[in-house]
C-alpha cells in the first residue's frame, strides 16, 4: 500500500501514518528525506535503499517525510541543475510489497 498525504506542517500527518502503521500491526518506521540528500554521485541512491530494506528487513511501514524535497518543479528542470536523486533513486522500490 502506498499513500501520500499533503498538508500543511502540525496537521497529523505523522500520527496518521502511526495509526495506519498500528492497524496494520507493522511498526512505524519513519526517514525524513532531506536528511537521506547527498552531493555525492550514488550515496543519495544508496541511503534510499538502505531505508527501504531496513523497513522491509522489519517489516516495518514507512514514512517517508517530506518526500517532495526529491521531487523538483517541472518548469525548473531547464535552468536548475541536475538534481542529486537521478532516475536511478526510483529503481530501488521496484520489488516493493
Amino acid at each position: 500500500m502506498i499513500g501520500r498525504v499533503h498538508r500543511p506542517p502540525g496537521t497529523g500527518k505523522t500520527l496518521c501514518a502511526e495509526v495506519v502503521a498500528g492497524e496494520l500491526g507493522r511498526p512505524l518506521l519513519r526517514s525524513v528525506v532531506p536528511g537521506l540528500l547527498s552531493r555525492w554521485v550514488g550515496d543519495t541512491e544508496r541511503r534510499i535503499a538502505q531505508i527501504f530494506e531496513d523497513a522491509r528487513r522489519h517489516g516495518a511501514a514507512l514514512l517517508l517525510d517530506e518526500v517532495d524535497a526529491l521531487l523538483r518543479e517541472r518548469g525548473a528542470a531547464t535552468t536548475m541543475p541536475m538534481s542529486p536523486c537521478s532516475s536511478t533513486s526510483w529503481s530501488v522500490t521496484r520489488g516493493w510489497s
